[in-house]
Formats: C-alpha cells, structure tokens, sequence
C-alpha cells in the first residue's frame, strides 16, 4: 500500500487554493489519517511568505503524531534569484517548525526556480537545521540533473549529515531505484499506486526485466491516457475520478473537461486496461460502471 502523503503539492492544486482550503484539506487527511496509519507530509509553500507560515502554524496546530514533516517550494512569481536567496527564503518557512524535518520541494518546471541540488542543499544545510532534504522533481529539465542527484545521494558532510531525496517523476522509478532512492512522490501514485509497488517488488526481487516491462506499462498510462488531452485540460486529475474516487474538477486556469473529453479518456484507459491485463484492480469497476 502507500503509507506516506503528500498534501498539496502540484498534482493536489495547492496554489489554485485559498489559505483555508488547504488548512480544511489538511485537517481532513490528519482526521483520516489512524485509520490507514498514514505518515503525511504537509506542503506549505506559497508566492507569500507571510501565508507560507501561518499554514505551517496550522499544521503544528492539529498536534499529531501523524504528520511527520513538512515542505514548500519556491515563490514562482518574485523568483529567488540565487541559491543564498533561496536558502534564506526556505529558511524563513522551516524555523516555524523547527522540530520538524523540512523537505525542499524542487520542481523548476513550474516555479521557474532552478538550481543544483547539490550547490543548493549543501550551502542551505548550514542555515536550516531542520533540512532532511529534498522532493527532487525537476529530473530532466537540465542536462545536469541526473548526475546533481547521484552527487548529492553521495554526499555526506565532516559531521556525517546527508539528506533524503523523494524523487517526483513516476516514469523515472527504476532508474532512482538503482541509485538507491526510496522515497517516491509522484501524480501518478494516486491511482496507479498498486502499479508502481509492483515495479519496486520486481525490482527488488532482481526482476529487472519485469520491472521495465511494469515501468512501461505506467509510462503509456501516462502518455497515452492522462497526458493525451486536449491542451488546458487536467487528465491526471480526471484519472482520480475513473479509480472510482470523484475530486470535482480542476480550478481554472485548467478548462473543465466536457464529455466528450471525459469519453475520450476513458475510451484511452479501457484500451490501456486490456492491454496490461488489468494491470490495476479498479479496471474491472471501471469497465462495470460504463457498461451501465
């Protein structure tokens, strides 16, 4: 199963929400979160500093033992323009909390922040003791990405600190794996999680031929089904809604999907079910519910 969530970050909508929203859906999660023994990871970054803090008062607010650590990432409007104003900008955000292991959230393709990993983690890691590390999602927007998270995997400082990297793209899961990455936050996981447990089983069982064939299989639930929309539109968000579990629709500036858009995708997903056996179980309640 998965036993760790990540609350509000992109695929969640965070800075589509207001302020209350994201304290309302966090309260829910926390609410919900003995009953399954989930470990949640609240996200706390917004374009407002003074925002970013009072969600991370709140958070601390709901005293529980569930919530394990917390995140934010960058402001995407006035960007930090270098790794000092950015680690001081992240600093601000984790000294609320100071008890509380804080995550970096990297994901340049949306803020337009991007730096090395490595550069930033090691400077930063001297101004916010509480930095555990970081949700590493921008993969391969640079050339140098990859080799920036091995290096940083790597790294151990002269008082024996490393840091955590959770990686954010689901299509790169082997390939994190193998440089011993074991932490995973990715749309995805959402509603393909069985898939993506399967591909780390196989792979930890020395099935790596199995493990790419699964990979493969989550790669074109991605690019053939939730990806193949038309441009504005959140298909990943509508996948949510075919797993069986109504989200409502994306806020704007993605345009709602009309039906033929939803028949489209679901045309998409029943075709990517045959051909991967059911490769997950609420294929068979999906293809029930249309049949109706």
């Amino acid at each position: 199963g998965v036993s760790y969530v990540f609350i509000a970050g992109t695929t969640g909508e965070s800075v589509s929400l207001s302020q209350n929203e994201r304290e309302k859906l966090l309260e829910a999660w926390i609410n919900i979160a003995p009953t399954y023994n989930l470990h949640v990871i609240a996200h706390v970054g917004a374009n407002c500093l003074e925002e970013s803090r009072e969600l991370t008062k709140h958070a601390l607010s709901l005293n529980s033992p569930h919530l394990v650590a917390f995140a934010a990432m960058a402001t995407s409007f006035f960007k930090p323009a270098t790794i000092e104003a950015l680690t001081f900008l992240m600093k601000a955000v984790a000294e609320g909390a100071p008890n509380l292991p804080f995550y970096y959230y990297h994901i340049p393709s949306m803020t337009g922040v991007e730096f090395g990993m490595y550069d930033f983690m090691t400077f930063a890691g001297e101004h916010i003791p509480n930095l555990a590390g970081v949700k590493y999602t921008g993969l391969y927007d640079s050339e140098s990405s990859f080799p920036d998270l091995l290096r940083l995997m790597a790294y151990k400082s002269e008082t024996g600190r490393t840091y955590e990297i959770l990686t954010g793209r689901d299509e790169m899961l082997v390939q994190c794996l193998v440089s011993g990455v074991k932490g995973f936050v990715g749309s995805q996981y959402n509603f393909a999680g069985e898939l993506y447990n399967n591909i780390i089983m196989e792979y930890n069982k020395g099935n790596i031929d199995n493990a790419r064939q699964l990979t493969l299989q989550a790669d074109l639930l991605l690019t053939d089904v939730s990806q193949n929309m038309t441009a504005g539109r959140n298909g990943v968000k509508y996948m949510m809604v075919e797993a069986g579990v109504d989200v409502g629709d994306s806020r704007l500036p993605f345009l709602k999907l009309n039906q033929e858009e939803k028949t489209m995708e679901q045309q998409n997903t029943l075709k990517w079910c045959d051909q991967t056996n059911d490769a997950l179980s609420w294929c068979k309640n999906l293809r029930q519910r249309l049949m109706k």
